[in-house]
């Protein structure tokens, strides 16, 4: 804990207060990066991929979920961070007045740099693994259950009005009613 001392009055509930927003400032970018591309993957995996391709990315994917996270951080320090730099100074040229894209001021340590880097690094090792968990759960939906809108003729991403996605009809002259989505029921 020698690395973590107060300087310049801060005592020592400030610098764990520092490092706990850090976390979650870096937690929150991994998350709203992977979730979407995670669980769009393993819907492709499960539901629309044809078979020997489903079964190489699924091998993949577990190959990827069980590399140790040093190495994704190692990669991350030597290939991503050098990569990233020309982006981050576009984004410190024009989006420069929002703080996650500010650049650093001289002696600043934690900077929306290193949050954006970490996150994406965070991103990159979590994927897999919300990938494989989704895809399993995909997996274990019912087949009667996978199909039921198409034996109404409605697209099979199609959903019911009760909050969510309208349903796109792929035949209307399938349909009973003639609502705003004639297939939801």
């Amino acid at each position: 804990m020698s690395f973590i001392k107060p300087e310049s009055g801060q005592s020592l509930m400030e610098i764990i207060g520092f490092l706990i927003f850090g976390t979650l400032v870096i937690s929150i970018i991994a998350l709203l990066i992977s979730t979407p591309v995670s669980i769009g993957i393993a819907l492709f995996i499960s539901h629309y991929a044809p078979r020997r391709l489903a079964q190489g990315l699924g091998y993949l994917i577990d190959l990827l979920a069980a590399v140790p996270s040093v190495v994704y951080g190692l990669w991350g320090v030597a290939v991503l961070v050098p990569f990233l730099t020309p982006f981050y100074q576009f984004l410190a040229d024009y989006l420069g007045f929002i703080p996650l894209f500010a650049p650093p001021e001289s002696g600043d340590i934690f900077t929306g740099r290193v949050a954006m880097s970490a996150g994406i690094v965070l991103a990159i090792m979590i994927l897999p693994i919300i990938t494989a968990v989704s895809r399993e759960v995909f997996l274990q939906t019912p087949k009667p259950a996978r199909g039921g809108r198409a034996r109404h003729g409605c697209d099979p991403l199609g959903d019911d009005q009760d909050g969510r996605l309208p349903v796109r009809p792929l035949r209307h002259d399938r349909c009973d009613d003639a609502g705003p989505w004639p297939c939801a029921r």
